[in-house]
């Protein structure tokens, strides 16, 4: 009969051609044997026919003493000799200063955190009867949480209804493709418009307020140097008479949602209007530029 071929461990510090790491060695063989559905002492055959040197010492030295020795337990002896050394304090460390990572999913991050939990499980680190609590208790200390979503997970942990494993991993897809749905065109839009906006404004001493969330607004301000060229004693930035009428600057504020004045976008109710908003954008450069060029071209003379 056709079976996957074990590959070889040796256990020695001199590297063998062919040979793994223990870990990625017994991740192999472990999935490998569940796998065949033969008799026990054909597992066994198949295990000590992958195994060299120290290793088959080993092995052979338990089957010598107990003919009827499991694979199970051969596996677990050789992990004992050949595994990494991990107390109990280390496990229990590794787990709790687990955190999300930049760019990483909660739900990504909530499937790397279990073997961590797993392993200080099998050091006596966590209780098996708090797992889902303790499971619970990281997620919320170690990612980045919507406030909803956050505010949720702490009522369960509360009420001591925690989820398990694959309850909570579905919860958490379900949440970000929910956002995917509802948030990902409009932020899309958002970054495209700040990629656009930022390389002009830029070029005119204008400071450029990205995009955190949402409501917020477009706003082009003057930039730090300029506003100490042009003296201080302003409050707010709105430009005096002469310089600029309060009506343009009011034109460069405006909803980021659908392009319209008076309103921001947390209070926004229209469509998305991302060719308006654009147009405001544009104009509010427009603007900029053309007291720009007046003031440079219409200097003022300076009071004696």
């Amino acid at each position: 009969m056709l079976y996957r071929e074990l590959r070889v461990f040796s256990g020695n510090t001199v590297s063998v051609p062919a040979a793994l790491a223990f870990e990625a060695w017994l991740e192999h063989t472990m999935e490998v044997l569940q796998m065949c559905q033969v008799p026990e002492g054909e597992k066994r055959h198949r295990l000590m026919e992958c195994l060299r040197g120290p290793a088959l010492q080993v092995v052979s030295g338990l089957c010598a003493h107990n003919a009827a020795i499991t694979v199970k337990e051969c596996l677990a002896a050789l992990q004992q000799v050949f595994g990494p050394v991990e107390s109990l304090k280390i496990a229990h460390v590794k787990f709790c200063k687990a955190y999300q990572e930049v760019g990483e999913k909660v739900s990504s991050f909530v499937v790397r955190l279990e073997p961590l939990l797993q392993k200080a499980i099998a050091k006596n680190a966590v209780s098996r009867r708090n797992v889902n609590q303790t499971r619970l208790k990281q997620v919320l200390n170690g990612a980045n949480l919507p406030d909803k979503l956050r505010d949720r997970l702490k009522l369960m942990r509360q009420w001591r209804k925690p989820p398990g494993f694959l309850a909570l991993v579905k919860l958490l897809r379900e949440e970000e493709e929910e956002w995917e749905a509802t948030m990902g065109p409009l932020r899309e839009c958002l970054d495209e418009l700040e990629a656009g906006f930022r390389s002009p404004a830029r070029a005119c001493g204008f400071r450029v307020v990205s995009f955190p969330g949402p409501g917020n607004i477009v706003q082009a301000g003057p930039s730090q140097s300029s506003r100490c060229r042009r003296g201080r004693g302003r409050r707010g930035d709105v430009p005096r008479d002469g310089s600029g009428s309060l009506e343009n600057w009011k034109h460069h504020t405006f909803c980021y949602s659908c392009g319209e004045n008076g309103h921001i976008g947390a209070e926004c109710s229209n469509a998305p209007n991302l060719c308006s908003v654009r147009q405001m954008r544009q104009a509010a450069i427009e603007s900029r530029n053309g007291n720009r060029a007046w003031e440079k071209s219409h200097p003022k003379s300076k009071d004696r």
